[in-house]
């Protein structure tokens, strides 16, 4: 925690350290703690969809989810249940540089006589190859925050990066931002761990000659040209299913919806029951005949 005082009704503010951008509890204005958020954030992409769109979208995810528990509906209807958040990614340009081993497989036909009987058969000739594999990537997102992990960040991709502004108090000012709570060091290896997985799927099926091709051995390595922290805008509901704090998440720029959606006990026992009733009510009508 670190201790701030309020520029609008000049109250002392305890604000957990890895706030850049928040509230006064006492009078809304908005609290931005300018020194830490220079050194921090480098550029902000601004939201694009209301709190309204927002929740739009959340009521139409969940259409297809009939046993969603009635307290993440009224995400769907609350626009007031969603808060902005700004969530420092790392995102990085550079060279990767990969080496495979693999095996390459050339299907042909034969023909084969037996006599006056002809038979075709595929047959598969295998042939090893040892190569290199490069290319430049820019771009790419890595989540810095410890509250959003990376497989939920991916989900929530894409991001117009073009729209990114340098950094300006003003930009986020009254919006709940982070500081970056992952080192980079932790975000370099998760992005080499996903190079490496996305250039395996290259390299396999776009790179290598052949129908058919096996991966023995890949190694990848990255030269990072560039490293930068960028706030990226998310729309953030809160909801408490079985005494767990759930969340959902919303791309501030696409819509696009991202969470886990429990399944209401009430609604399937209660849908069981009624079912039930239903045929119990029909056997007694149709049984007295």
């Amino acid at each position: 925690m670190r201790t701030q005082r309020c520029s609008g009704c000049g109250a002392s503010l305890s604000v957990p350290a890895h706030l850049l951008s928040t509230q006064c509890t006492y009078c809304e204005s908005p609290v931005v703690e300018v020194e830490n958020a220079t050194l921090g954030v480098d550029s902000v992409v601004p939201f694009v969809i209301s709190a309204d769109a927002a929740s739009a979208k959340i009521n139409e995810w969940l259409r297809d989810h009939r046993w969603a528990p009635n307290e993440v509906r009224r995400l769907g209807h609350d626009a007031r249940a969603l808060r902005p958040i700004y969530v420092p990614h790392s995102v990085y340009a550079g060279e990767i540089r990969a080496r495979y081993q693999a095996r390459i497989g050339i299907v042909y036909t034969k023909t084969i006589r037996r006599g006056k009987k002809t038979t075709t058969v595929i047959k598969t000739d295998w042939h090893r190859l040892n190569g290199t594999y490069g290319r430049s990537f820019e771009g790419h997102l890595v989540s810095a925050s410890q509250g959003l992990l990376e497989a939920t960040s991916n989900q929530l991709e894409p991001f117009d990066l073009g729209m990114s502004q340098p950094f300006d108090p003003r930009l986020v000012a009254g919006i709940e931002a982070e500081l970056p709570t992952h080192a980079s060091d932790i975000t370099d290896q998760v992005l080499i761990d996903e190079l490496k997985q996305v250039t395996q799927g290259e390299i396999l099926h776009d790179f290598l000659p052949g129908q058919q091709q096996e991966l023995r051995d890949l190694t990848v390595s990255a030269t990072i040209a560039t490293r930068n922290i960028t706030a990226l805008p998310i729309w953030l509901a809160t909801f408490h299913h079985d005494g767990v704090v759930q969340h959902c998440f919303v791309n501030g720029q696409t819509g696009a919806v991202v969470g886990k959606v429990p399944r209401s006990t009430a609604k399937i026992v209660g849908t069981i029951l009624l079912a039930v009733a239903v045929l119990l009510g029909a056997w007694a009508l149709w049984g007295g005949y």
